[in-house]
């Protein structure tokens, strides 16, 4: 990265800023808290763990290496996930702004990202929650005498259908259990969502399916309504409950025959894999999809944090949670899948699905082979469903957070932001029955892989690093983090900021580019060339808000080119520490409330040298972390921790003052400001002219200054005082039309 990125742009060498200033108590009633840490910890960890660490981080074990593949996730974690997540929570709780206005106030050249990733929400909770109509369809079909999808005795059935029930399958598999002749692949095709032939022939709603997705529609807008009131309160039994299901089905897959052979597959390392580049991509792609990276989802959930909120720490125990779950959830897959497999008599890759096939086809199918698989069912579906609505129901939170924090004053009055949602979401679900007709499927997968894929995430990715790391300064970024929660992060998590997460994250978006495929739908059916168009303007949609940002901020700002670059590129004023440095500029000294001696001060210095954060020092020495703060953000600044002069000049004069100087102007109206400054001086008051000023200002006078070249030479003065005095029979030698030559 060139040098005139990283310096002038971000204002010098990024020195520590003074500490925070918090919001008004009214401000912050306004905007809203979380009332608990609890609740933004459930909250986010509902936001992240979702369907992905069920239905594809398994699969993508077993396919990519077993043991083998968390080599690659794991370094993706480290050098991507967690640096990235960490600044997307950091920036919220620093900002107190959504995923827009956050950017407006940190780096307005890239306010245009925010945007991006509030568009790709859009299209992602509009896409994904027929998902949880689908899962719905399913729970409420799971009460019933025999599981629908067990038998081929509907009305949607073929002649075709068959019933794999236990040890049946070596006379009538016929190489996948996705045959179309299953009678659980008949129930999904022709019963839910009666798919057509393309995306040509939409075909009509499939209004069982509508409803079940005006029911997830309602359920998600009662738990964002009342914004984080509700948001977290839901979080408690949607974040906490499927953990209940994964664990039920962990115990029961474990203790079933043919469990350690599913496990085996899952975890079994074949390192030869490594070598594919595609294990690499997938590991990646997995790590986006998985953390809710660049979505806006982190940054607007912690806006909502106490300004002192540990999230460095936090980031570190959701990170570990997430994949902790994703790898769990791996034995509660492959044990119920290992036997299916033992009881079908068939090999575990027959029966291992990623997707929607696992969730809709490959699961069904084994619990129906359980004892009471209503029962199992009902924990399975009931599972996907509170998943799916996290995820959704934070989408829609972040979005209408990012909106209200640019209008705030508007949106805030009354029931306007109620209704705003309300019609947010009526316009989604409207949009969302194309995806529910008989083609529905088509379009889902149009926007899945155009639009919420890993292409657009990664370049997202890329150019938050960019910002953070070298336009607004990885550096100050780590002295606003330190100013929060007491420490500085880790060295490492500032370099993955500045080298490691870009250029890693750009490998893998040009190897995603040079790898790509044209889509298609279960790799037989090919879109015509307008769905392709479709897809990548769709995905441009997004993308192309970024320079289109830039261009309108830079057209908007007077100047030069590069006067209008650097002007975009500076922080707000109005942020924290921003606010506390223009005051430092007008001061000589950082005020305090009470003074440390100079021993003190510099044993301070001292123990932040050895490494020590705010807090520990603070702990140390018997003093608040603020104070430690703001005598180390002294010295790094002056170089010294000693007192500097201060001017001490009062904003006001006493009535008393005034009435003084009044009197004196009266007396002497050729009197200067000076001589006032010196008078009220020798009364006991020190001011300044410019008070002084402002004093005569209101008393109705006005001060000037006397002309500094006079409209007479001195010699000239002298020669008119000798006429002056000079006797009357003089006058008359005297030519006065040459009187002003003199």
């Amino acid at each position: 990265m060139s040098s005139w990125m990283a310096a002038p742009l971000s204002a010098g060498k990024h020195e520590a800023l003074p500490g925070p200033v918090q919001d008004t108590q009214q401000s912050v009633k306004e905007r809203g808290q979380w009332d608990s840490k609890m609740e933004f910890i459930l909250t986010v960890a509902g936001a992240i763990i979702g369907l992905g660490n069920i239905w594809r981080f398994p699969y993508l074990c077993y396919k990519n290496g077993g043991g083998a593949f968390f080599i690659p996730y794991i370094l993706y974690l480290v050098t991507c996930g967690i640096p990235l997540f960490i600044l997307e929570t950091a920036l919220g709780q620093y900002t107190s702004q959504g995923g827009i206005t956050c950017w407006r106030k940190i780096c307005p050249l890239f306010e245009g990202m925010g945007y991006a990733a509030q568009v790709i929400t859009i299209y992602g909770c509009m896409t994904y929650i027929v998902i949880l109509a689908w899962a719905f369809l399913y729970l409420f079909s799971s009460f019933t005498a025999d599981l629908p999808w067990a038998n081929c005795n509907n009305a949607w059935n073929t002649d075709a259908c068959v019933t794999f029930g236990t040890n049946n399958a070596s006379s009538n598999w016929t190489g996948s259990l996705l045959n179309s002749s299953s009678s659980v692949v008949e129930f999904w095709q022709r019963r839910v969502l009666r798919i057509s032939d393309g995306i040509e022939s939409l075909g009509g709603i499939r209004w069982e399916l509508a409803l079940c997705l005006l029911l997830s529609w309602i359920l998600c807008y009662f738990c964002v309504w009342k914004g984080v009131k509700s948001t977290g309160k839901a979080a408690y039994f949607t974040a906490t409950f499927p953990y209940v299901m994964l664990v039920v089905l962990f115990v029961r897959g474990v203790t079933l025959p043919g469990a350690k052979d599913g496990i085996f597959y899952y975890l079994y390392p074949n390192a030869t894999r490594l070598a594919d580049p595609q294990v690499w991509m997938d590991a990646g792609t997995q790590i986006f999809y998985s953390y809710a990276i660049c979505m806006g989802y982190l940054t607007s959930l912690g806006s909502y944090n106490k300004y002192n909120n540990n999230c460095y720490k936090d980031s570190f125990y959701l990170c570990l949670l997430n994949s902790g779950t994703s790898f769990v959830s791996g034995f509660a897959i492959f044990s119920i899948l290992g036997y299916m497999a033992r009881e079908q008599g068939v090999d575990i890759s027959v029966v291992a699905e990623s997707g929607p096939g696992l969730v809709f086809i490959v699961y069904p199918q084994a619990v129906s082979l359980l004892p009471c698989p209503q029962f199992w069912a009902v924990c399975f579906f009931t599972m996907i469903i509170l998943l799916g609505v996290d995820g959704q129901f934070v989408g829609l939170e972040s979005l209408m957070t990012s909106v209200t924090d640019i209008y705030p004053h508007v949106i805030r009055k009354g029931y306007r932001r109620e209704l705003i949602l309300l019609l947010i979401c009526c316009c989604c679900y409207l949009v969302g029955l194309i995806m529910v007709t008989e083609g529905g499927l088509y379009i889902i997968q149009l926007f899945d892989h155009y639009v919420c894929s890993g292409a657009t995430l990664l370049l997202l990715s890329i150019c938050q690093s960019l910002s953070i790391g070298w336009i607004y300064g990885a550096e100050r970024f780590c002295d606003n983090i330190e100013e929060m929660i007491g420490y500085r992060p880790s060295f490492l998590v500032k370099y993955c900021w500045l080298y490691i997460t870009p250029t890693i994250c750009t490998g893998t978006f040009v190897f995603s580019l040079l790898k790509y495929s044209p889509l298609n739908f279960n790799n037989t059916y090919v879109y015509p060339w307008w769905a392709y168009w479709l897809g990548w303007f769709l995905a441009m949609s997004s993308l192309s808000l970024i320079p289109i940002t830039m261009v309108y901020k830079l057209y908007r700002v007077k100047g030069t080119f590069w006067q209008r670059l650097q002007a975009i590129c500076r922080p707000a004023d109005d942020l924290p520490m921003m606010k506390e440095e223009m005051a430092d500029s007008n001061l000589s000294t950082i005020a305090k409330t009470r003074e440390l001696c100079k021993d003190i001060r510099d044993k301070i210095v001292d123990l932040h040298k050895a490494g020590m954060g705010y807090r520990t020092i603070g702990k140390q020495l018997g003093e608040k972390a603020t104070t430690v703060g703001a005598i180390i953000r002294k010295w790094k600044k002056f170089k010294m921790t000693v007192n500097h002069p201060r001017s001490g000049a009062p904003c006001k004069i006493s009535p008393r003052g005034a009435s003084m100087i009044m009197r004196k102007v009266r007396d002497q109206p050729r009197t200067t400001r000076q001589d006032l400054v010196n008078d009220l001086k020798r009364a006991g008051t020190t001011v300044s002219k410019k008070t002084i000023s402002n004093t005569l200002r209101r008393h109705g006078l006005k001060s000037c200054s006397a002309r500094k070249v006079p409209l007479l030479k001195p010699a000239h003065v002298q020669a008119r005082l000798k006429f002056a005095y000079d006797p009357e029979e003089e006058w008359e030698k005297v030519m006065w039309s040459d009187e002003t030559k003199i």
